[in-house]
Formats: C-alpha cells, sequence, structure tokens
C-alpha cells in the first residue's frame, strides 16, 4: 500500500481493518504481478456509506465500481501489464467523514471503505481449463466411494472421512470419523432444534452461566427421522435427511409452539475431508403466542470435545486444565453477528481442525448493516434492537448445559434465528490441518472458483 490508508485497527470480532482512503480521496496500491497475463483484484471490507470508486491501473482507467453500504467483496477486473508490477489507483467520489455524518463523532479520518483483505489472482476467466469426458464402461469406472445403507442407516466412506446417519436419531450424524487420524467427533451432530437457551429477567439480572442458562429446547435428534440417498457419482454422494419435530413435552401437554420441520443435505466429496451442507428448517404455525426469549437453531453442530479446548472467532476455551471444583461451563460465548467463519482446535495440536466456511444464511443480507463505527462514543443513542436476529454460540459444556461438570463433553456451535421464522443455511465443514487463517483462505477459494468447462468427446 503506497498511499491513501489509515493504521490498522482491530474490530470486535478480531478483523484487523484499515480504513481507505484515510484522508483525500485515493488510495495507490502497487502488487508484484505476472507479465502479459490478466488479473483480478479482490477487496474484502465494510461500507457504512454507498460510494461510486474509480479503479486506474498503471495510468489507465479501467472502471467505475459502486459501493454499497455494508460488508462485500469488490471485484474488479486488470488487463495484462508488460512489467512484474501494476499501480491501482483506487479514486472515491465522495469523502465520507464521521464528524460530519454521525453526532458525538470527533473522528476526522475519510473513512470510506474499511478494508479487511484484499488479494490480487491471476485471472483465467478467458481461458478456461478443459475436462474432455469419453465414454467408458461403467464397470470401468472404480467408486472412490463405499456405501452401506442398512435398516434405519445410510454410511459413506469417502476415502477420507466417514460419516454415518441414523433416522433413530433424527437423521443426525452419529460418526463422524477422520480416517487420517481415527478420531470420532460426532455427537448426534447437525441437527436443529427450538426453544430457550438462555432467560433474561429484568427484576432479577442473572450474574453467572448458571443464573442465565436453562436449555429448554426439542431437538432434532430427540425424534425419528428419515434418510436417503438422492445422488451417486464418481465425483460426490448427496445424502438427504428429513426430520419432523413435535413431540408430547411432559405431564400429558403437547406444546405446540415447539415444532419445526427440518431437511438437510449433505454433499460428500470423493477422498477429501470435505463436505458442503445446506439445512432448510421451517417452525410450524402455531396458535399460541411466542415466547420472548424463543429462537430457532439452523444448525447445532456439536462434537466430541476430547480433542478440542478453544473455538473462533474470539479463542473462547478453558483449555484442558481440569477444573478445581465443578463448573457449570469451559467457555463459551454469544453474539448477533454471523461470522464468515467458525473453527474448533487445540492451539498446543493443530493437527486437526474443524472449521465451518459459511456460504450463505436466508437473511444474511439484511443482518449485513453497517455497525456504528467504534469511534462513537454514546451508543445508547443508537438502535440496539432489532426485530429479527442471527445468534451465534460457540461453547464447551458437560453433559448438560448450565449444569455442572468436571469435564468437557461436549464442543459446540450453534447458529440459531431469534424469534423463530423459517431459515435457510448453507456451508462447508472441513477437518483440516493448521487454524482459522487456513479456513478463511479455503472459503475464499470456495466463493471465488476459477472457470471450468467440460467438453464431451465421442
Amino acid at each position: 500500500m503506497l498511499k491513501g490508508f489509515s493504521h490498522r485497527e482491530t474490530w470486535a470480532d478480531d478483523r484487523t481493518m484499515r480504513w481507505l482512503p484515510g484522508e483525500g480521496r485515493e488510495t495507490v496500491l502497487r502488487f508484484k504481478c505476472k507479465p502479459n497475463q490478466p488479473h483480478r483484484l479482490l477487496l474484502h471490507g465494510q461500507a457504512f456509506w454507498a460510494n461510486l470508486m474509480s479503479v486506474f491501473a498503471n495510468g489507465q482507467k479501467i472502471g467505475d465500481f459502486p459501493i454499497r453500504q455494508g460488508t462485500q467483496t469488490l471485484v474488479i477486473s486488470l488487463p495484462p501489464v508488460s512489467q512484474e508490477s501494476v499501480d491501482v489507483r483506487l479514486v472515491f467520489h465522495q469523502a465520507h467523514i464521521p464528524a460530519e455524518k454521525l453526532p458525538y463523532s470527533t473522528d476526522k479520518r475519510v473513512c470510506n471503505f474499511a478494508l479487511d483483505w484484499l488479494a490480487l489472482e491471476p485471472d483465467l476467466s478467458g481461458r478456461p481449463l478443459f475436462l474432455a469426458l469419453c465414454r467408458a464402461q461403467k464397470e470401468g469406472i472404480p467408486s472412490p466411494f463405499r456405501i452401506e445403507q442398512g435398516e434405519g442407516f445410510v454410511r459413506v466412506d469417502n476415502g477420507a472421512l466417514v460419516m454415518e446417519w441414523r433416522e433413530d436419531a433424527g437423521g443426525t450424524v452419529t460418526k463422524f470419523l477422520s480416517k487420517a487420524t481415527k478420531r470420532d467427533y460426532a455427537a448426534q451432530s447437525f441437527g436443529a432444534g427450538i426453544g430457550v437457551f438462555g432467560k433474561f429477567d429484568p427484576e432479577r439480572l442473572a450474574t453467572n452461566t448458571a443464573h442465565f442458562v436453562v436449555d429448554e429446547f426439542v431437538w432434532q435428534h430427540e425424534v425419528k427421522g428419515s434418510v436417503r440417498i438422492v445422488e451417486l457419482n464418481p465425483v460426490w454422494v448427496t445424502v438427504e435427511v428429513k426430520a419432523g419435530v413435535g413431540r408430547d413435552m411432559g405431564q400429558g401437554i403437547r406444546d405446540r409452539g415447539n415444532k419445526f420441520e427440518a431437511t438437510q443435505r449433505y454433499r460428500i466429496f470423493a477422498n477429501t475431508s470435505l463436505v458442503e451442507l445446506s439445512s432448510i428448517i421451517e417452525p410450524r404455525p402455531s396458535p399460541l403466542v411466542p415466547r420472548p426469549d424463543d429462537e430457532l437453531v439452523v444448525l447445532c453442530a456439536r462434537f466430541n470435545a476430547r480433542w478440542w479446548t478453544k473455538s473462533f472467532p474470539n479463542f473462547v476455551g478453558l483449555g484442558d486444565k481440569p477444573p478445581e471444583q465443578n463448573i457449570v461451563h469451559f467457555g463459551w460465548r454469544m453474539g448477533d453477528w454471523l461470522p464468515p467463519i467458525l473453527c474448533l482446535f487445540n492451539p498446543s495440536d493443530l493437527t486437526e481442525t474443524l472449521s465451518l466456511l459459511v456460504a450463505e444464511i436466508s437473511d444474511f443480507s439484511s443482518r449485513q448493516e453497517p455497525r456504528p463505527p467504534i469511534f462513537v462514543s454514546r451508543p445508547a443513542d443508537l438502535t440496539i434492537s432489532r426485530p429479527h436476529e442471527i445468534l451465534v454460540r460457540q461453547g464447551f459444556w458437560g453433559e448438560q448445559r448450565g449444569k455442572p461438570a468436571t469435564e468437557r463433553r461436549y464442543a459446540t456451535i450453534e447458529i440459531a434465528v431469534k424469534p423463530p421464522r423459517p431459515a435457510q443455511l448453507r456451508l462447508w465443514l472441513w477437518l483440516h490441518e493448521g487454524h482459522y487463517r487456513h479456513a478463511r483462505t479455503m472459503r475464499h477459494k470456495l466463493l471465488y472458483p476459477q472457470d471450468v468447462a467440460a467438453v464431451g468427446v465421442k
């Protein structure tokens, strides 16, 4: 970065940002590049106010690019240059200064775009990769998958993972075995739920986790579901799960408010520890008035906590040190924003980390509203409550959340909507060596793949 940027600042979600341009209306960047080859520039960040940006490469205007409010990735195609470097100039049409736009702000920087990360990569869109497909005898193509189907279960071995779904566990994952480490992480994983995690009482404020957590849920793994294979080819297998949740809640009273329909689709790719998961959860209509603390858990990623001690973001977790007495949790947090990646890992042993790489959620766009800048000194004057929320909860727990325990039993990541409403989520599950930076790179590759074309050869 040659000019037109502010000092680094760390935001609440552990992202390190720089404001562009900081002062004036221009930012200048210099990149190393391959000569005589087109590239594309990716700028990922957040804008509090809409703008228009003109882009120049080595003095040649490339075009004008709109910047909308919220989080976004700007993709800019750059033409070939003969040198091994290229200077990119970003000219903003407006200069947004917080001190002129926000009450009580004294920040006089030009805060047009909060840059999270940037990348320059070869643009292969004009030179696609061709895959030649020819006829072959079906028996001549060895399948990379081993599939077992029995009474109420499906098991898939893709060469890297073994996954099993059981109908008597609502179609949740009851085996999630890494063939590299021989670890089975499953704990009736990747289901959904509806209910109350914690209760807020304005007359009696909770002072600790034990006073707040009630954990009154109806879970998908508590009912019977259906599991079937809907796609099978040499590249992937797709397993579909359906479950209808609505059961007697005890004392002969049927809780008509605690019902939902869940549909999950797992696409398991051959010879890799990568799985694409799409989940659609719809609460059933109820004549009852919903409780203010009710939420719908769209994804409950619950695992055996034996091998992991921390979660990302915020590095939550108390670690392996056994407690001196019974405690009700081993580290947890809850937030009302959905980060692009969530990880479970052990900082002392990064042999295998589990990462959730979020692609989209049904009302994700509406939740990417600009947040007040960190320099606003009186947030009480801003709107701090919204009618609809997306919640993310990470934590390490004993056998039952909020109850005393002496050892970690479950590591959980939950994505929920409050109040309950139909929601759709798509993400990738990835077991890998390393930490969250590797997960961030992988998500980028999955969201912005290079173009591929396939042709048939007779």
